[in-house]
């Protein structure tokens, strides 16, 4: 079944989406190691905590700091400008007297 190139892009465009939006909602996810566990069982049979996650058993997923970082980068200047516009806004209202 042969399909359209334009629909297999589309395809992976869309699962590129949802893999970004899930990141963005859920950054830390379990442990690839000890899968949440906690601890790891060495070679020898000993037990110890998992230094992969420090002993949480959360790990932060691949790519997750990168969308982060770019989402911040996008997003910090407007929300910024909107905080200074606010806090002008304000400082003219006490000015004339008025409330906000």
């Amino acid at each position: 079944m042969p399909t359209d190139p334009i629909t297999t892009i589309l395809i992976a465009l869309a699962a590129l989406v949802l893999w970004v939006m899930s990141l963005l909602r859920h950054p830390i996810g379990t442990c690839p190691r000890c899968k949440g566990a906690h601890i790891v069982q060495t070679r020898l049979g000993r037990v110890r905590t998992c230094k992969k996650c420090a002993g949480t058993g959360l790990h932060r997923r691949r790519g997750a700091t990168t969308v982060h970082g770019l989402y911040w980068t996008l997003t910090g200047n407007r929300q910024r400008q909107q905080r200074r516009e606010d806090i002008a806004r304000r400082l003219d209202a006490r000015r004339t007297g008025d409330r906000p």
